[in-house]
């Protein structure tokens, strides 16, 4: 995993059905499908987050937002201000001017069970509507080459 401390990862345990299924799949709709369901759960942690941002100009809360991480070796997302909004850190993490009034990490901690527990069933969602779009592409002789992999064609 990541060997920056602003990174967190959670292990997953119990889930061993779902890793089977995904080491069926080519890997780039392995990522497709895990960033996708990542997303849908992180979505009521940025709302939260959004409630509890420092009121400034205002385009703080809306610069909250779940990104995918692309150039990352493994499926990730982050949760949290754009870059033109990079002053927000010091909110959340204090400096040498200003005490720490942190506003993401208290959500997180509250949240990351929660999270954590609907991951696998939102996985699970995303994977059946991946097959029954893929079900379409088949009988319209319209299936991508990933998808001829993925079904084993």
């Amino acid at each position: 995993m990541a060997k920056d401390k602003n990174y967190i990862s959670i292990e997953l345990e119990g889930a061993a059905e779902l890793q089977k299924v995904f080491a069926g799949l080519p890997k780039s709709v392995e990522r497709r499908l895990l960033i996708a369901s990542l997303k849908r759960v992180a979505r009521p942690i940025a709302t939260a987050i959004r409630k509890d941002a420092p009121k400034d100009s205002g385009d703080s809360k809306r610069s909250i937002k779940v990104r995918a991480m692309t150039k990352s070796k493994f499926p990730a997302i982050t949760i949290g201000p754009d870059e033109k909004h990079w002053f927000l850190k010091f909110a959340e993490l204090g400096s040498g001017r200003q005490a720490a009034k942190p506003f993401m990490r208290p959500v997180w901690d509250a949240m990351k069970n929660q999270a954590a527990k609907s991951f696998i069933l939102e996985s699970y969602g995303t994977i059946e509507k991946f097959a029954v779009r893929l079900r379409k592409q088949a009988y319209a002789g319209k299936l991508s080459r990933a998808g001829r992999k993925a079904l084993g064609i």
